[in-house]
């Protein structure tokens, strides 16, 4: 489970030891709930003020259900939408691990996909479960946010039978119950439902709190209470301290008045019956949330040991404490008796009670002390200590690439007042740089200002915050292809940082790494990326070994080491976790592209699907989607899918247009004009990029200009290995189209042995049968014969190559050889897992799935699963 995420929410209340046998609303919560092995309606709505016993009712009902459970505890910060949906797909996979998992990935990034695509998502997945399902919500009422209310009426109305829902609040929902009502798929419990009973009132105070009451005073407290769960906790908590019988009746009969007014005067009478360090105790751990009895022991100042006894006595005394866990060493207040204790230290805490701010600042240094490093900021936060809060920030132990630790740190510095970060203007860079770290670009130059206008004449004696700001100019920069202002800002910030070895100096040289690396000066960039990648792994700084890795894997690329590239780009995904940042789609890109070229169409779309989702969810400022939507409309250019190829590129042209990405234009005129081409039609060169005016001369029989546009182009060449090997394969093609055979099987050979060593394909197919005949013209006169051999047959056959098949050079005759993710699919198949849950454990799409199981069927000459699986073990594919 991602480690910001708080676990307690997920925590089913467990049964306690002693209770009242609730026999009557278990009877109806159980009446008409099955049809067989799915639900027979989709929600249970249990809906009464506070301190009616619902929570206990459900999780005691839940105990004695044979069924898949999943709990979730809201709060008021679950109103965004997308919390919301993370906590709840989080919440479903405590009971079915995978469930949800797209959408919980889509969730963890700056702008995650829209809320109809995130929940049709959620849905479908729901709906391939195989097990039956009851997923509870508790304190929906601490939510107010109508787009959640929308998420859930959604989610009720395409729930799946196997699936029911149990809603657990003290006000009705935001979305309209009647529907629900009329066609019989809700089921309620109320109020009147939930009151006790005189007979259970009389259990409960003889059975669970040892208190023998008359037949009159069981009467009067049900007359006084009417029935009311924490009422008569709390008047049982009462009553414990009076031995006389008389007593007990004389302080009954005066027990009256509204709930709340009942509720203030309980506590009077329960938490000033306990003394004065448990009142202080009580009070200073409800600002907590969740506690240990070492946590209170910071808090409180007392000796090791001490708190937890304290709170093994609370749990004893049912001083409305609720375990969190089987050990029970962690705890948390009953929300009601929560909300009293913090109203109660608001207006008047016992002297012995720490002020709320120290609370809060002695939690945040437990919670670093122990390595919960986003709990510490929090309570640093609460605590208004803007100078521990940011120190925090800066550890690197901080889990900066998680996306929702990043926005949660985001949204505290965009709370601050001005005032407090002109004082602090550390708080405005980091404004700055939190925001470029999480994609988003808006109001950074702005902040930087800000910095600069809180520091001025303070050049000198700053060097470390002016180097700063310099290095997040070039980052912002960087994000804009501003080449020169790159390299501008992040020189200035290595001499400002010259003694410095804080992530900021690594940030500098990154960006002067990446300016040359746009900048096709690929030696330096190579130099400098490789410093930063290796002093970042001594230093443990996770974010810019990825950040460097990255650039490394499209150095290695334009090289034309693909095997090495494409385990780097690997090695990445692996690092940046389960969420990650929109910059990883520079890894999925690049995969595109290199299993593209190994003429593995599918994971070439695969990964191209997933590179566009996460540039994406860049800030709009941010072109990166561009590209990735032009590789996929070449994609389906090259699997024969024009219309849908021609409708991508129109409307990529129109978003580079209206964001005024103009440097992208002539990657997609000459995808454009490569379409037409296709499809007979001669577009206009005029405009277009050298090779793609050689391609339409030649198409127009204008020889004697493709020829001389070749040779001027191919002149302006960097002596660089991706342009070089282009140039070739496309001196081949221009010199056979004009006659000239001998100089296109020269050309051509030494294409092939700078092709050969990445195991590039596409590049050779792509340009149909003039290089067929030339490929088997050099195959013919043994030309890497091996390496010719593959080509060939990639042209007859353009979608069974595999990475593993290129790597090691095998033989293909006979037995066709799977793949590693058909090797991970046919050991899952014979698992028995289905195909839903095999898409989720590997994290790709039914439909990708679907065509791997067919691949492997294929080419294990099966006609089954158990037939595929049956082969597989023969040949030594499985265990």
């Amino acid at each position: 489970m991602d480690s910001t995420l708080l676990a307690t929410k997920f925590y089913i209340p467990p049964p306690r030891v002693k209770a009242v046998e609730r026999t009557k609303l278990s009877r109806l919560l159980n009446e008409d709930l099955f049809r067989g092995e799915e639900f027979s309606r989709k929600l249970t709505l249990v809906s009464a003020p506070a301190g009616f016993g619902k929570t206990s009712l459900v999780s005691e009902w839940l105990a004695n259900h044979r069924v898949g459970t999943a709990w979730l505890s809201l709060d008021e910060k679950d109103n965004d939408p997308a919390r919301f949906l993370t906590y709840l797909v989080s919440a479903l996979q405590t009971a079915e691990p995978n469930l949800g998992t797209w959408v919980l990935n889509a969730l963890q990034v700056p702008q995650p996909p829209s809320l109809p695509t995130l929940l049709t998502r959620l849905v479908n997945d729901l709906a391939g479960s195989n097990q039956r399902l009851i997923l509870v919500l508790d304190d929906y009422h601490s939510l107010n946010s109508p787009s959640v209310d929308g998420v859930l009426n959604f989610l009720i109305d395409k729930l799946p039978p196997r699936i029911h829902l149990v809603l657990v609040t003290r006000e009705d929902p935001g979305f309209p119950l009647a529907r629900y009502r009329a066609r019989n798929q809700m089921m309620e419990l109320r109020a009147v439902d939930l009151k006790f009973s005189a007979v259970e009132i009389g259990d409960f105070f003889l059975r669970v709190m040892g208190i023998n009451l008359s037949e009159s005073d069981i009467a009067a407290l049900e007359a006084r209470t009417e029935g009311w769960a924490a009422g008569l906790q709390f008047a049982a908590l009462a009553l414990q301290g009076i031995r006389d019988q008389r007593a007990r009746t004389e302080y009954i009969s005066s027990f009256k008045g509204s709930h709340r007014f009942v509720l203030d005067y309980l506590i009077e009478e329960v938490l000033f019956q306990r003394s004065e360090a448990d009142q202080a105790f009580l009070m200073a751990t409800s600002c907590l949330g969740r506690f240990c009895g070492a946590l209170c022991d910071a808090v409180m100042d007392s000796p090791a040991g001490t708190s937890r006894e304290t709170l093994e006595t609370f749990d004893r005394a049912n001083l409305f404490l609720v375990p969190l866990d089987s050990e029970r060493n962690w705890y948390r207040y009953h929300h009601l008796f929560a909300e009293l204790l913090q109203q109660r230290l608001m207006t008047s805490p016992p002297p012995s009670c720490p002020d709320k701010s120290m609370i809060h600042s002695r939690a945040s240094l437990w919670f670093e002390r122990n390595k919960f490093l986003v709990e510490a900021f929090r309570h640093a936060a609460a605590a208004g200590d803007a100078a521990r809060a940011e120190a925090i920030i800066e550890d690197q132990r901080m889990p900066t690439h998680i996306r929702r630790a990043v926005m949660e740190v985001i949204d505290w510095l965009g709370a601050l007042p001005e005032t407090v970060k002109n004082t602090r203007p550390s708080l405005w860079v980091k404004s700055a740089g939190f925001s470029l770290l999480a994609g988003l670009t808006t109001g950074v130059e702005e902040w930087l200002q800000s910095a600069e206008s809180a520091l001025r004449g303070k050049e000198d004696s700053e060097p470390f915050l002016f180097g700063q700001i310099a290095t997040n100019r070039a980052t912002l920069a960087l994000s804009q292809y501003r080449i020169e202002d790159v390299k501008t800002h992040a020189r200035r910030a290595l001499q400002l940082l010259a003694d410095d070895s804080s992530s900021f100096r690594l940030a500098a040289r990154w960006d002067l790494g990446m300016a040359q690396h746009f900048a096709g000066e690929r030696a330096e960039a190579r130099r400098n990326l490789e410093e930063v990648l290796s002093d970042s792994r001594s230093s443990g700084d996770l974010t810019f070994q990825i950040l460097s890795a990255l650039a490394l894997g499209e150095i290695q690329e334009n090289d034309n080491q693909l095997f090495i590239a494409a385990g780097t780009f690997r090695h990445v995904i692996q690092l940046s976790g389960e969420h990650p940042q929109p910059n990883m789609c520079v890894a999925y890109q690049g995969l595109a592209r290199i299993h593209y070229q190994w003429n593995e169409l599918d994971k070439a779309a695969m990964y191209g699907e997933q590179g566009l989702e996460l540039a994406r969810q860049y800030d709009s400022s941010v072109d990166r989607y561009i590209s990735c939507e032009i590789f996929l409309a070449k994609l389906e250019l090259e699997t024969g899918k024009l219309a849908l190829a021609e409708k991508r590129l129109a409307q990529a042209e129109q978003e580079a247009r209206t964001n005024r990405f103009l440097h992208r234009i002539p990657e997609i005129t000459s995808a454009q004009a490569l379409l037409q081409l296709r499809t007979g039609r001669t577009p206009e060169p005029a405009g277009l990029p050298q090779p793609m005016q050689i391609r339409i001369f030649l198409a127009s029989g204008k020889g004697e200009e493709a020829v001389g546009l070749l040779e001027s182009w191919t002149a302006q060449m960097r002596d660089q290995e991706d342009e070089r090997l282009r140039g070739l394969v496309l001196r081949a093609v221009v010199m056979e189209s004009t006659g000239n055979h001998e100089a296109a099987l020269n050309a051509l050979d030494d294409a092939l042995c700078l092709a050969e060593g990445g195991g590039f394909l596409r590049i050779f197919v792509d340009e149909g049968p003039v290089m067929r005949a030339l490929v088997q013209e050099a195959l013919g006169r043994g030309t890497l014969t091996e390496y010719t051999e593959r080509i060939i047959s990639s042209f007859s056959k353009t979608n069974e190559g595999t990475t593993e098949d290129v790597a090691s050079r095998a033989d293909q005759k006979g037995q066709d050889r799977l793949s590693d993710r058909e090797r991970e699919v046919l050991l899952h198949l014979a698992q028995g897992l289905s195909n839903q849950n095999i898409a989720e454990k590997l994290f790709i799409s039914l439909h990708t799935v679907k065509v791997h199981v067919r691949n492997i069927f294929d080419k294990l000459g099966a006609q089954s699963r158990t037939a595929a699986v049956a082969k597989g073990r023969s040949l030594g594919l499985l265990p």
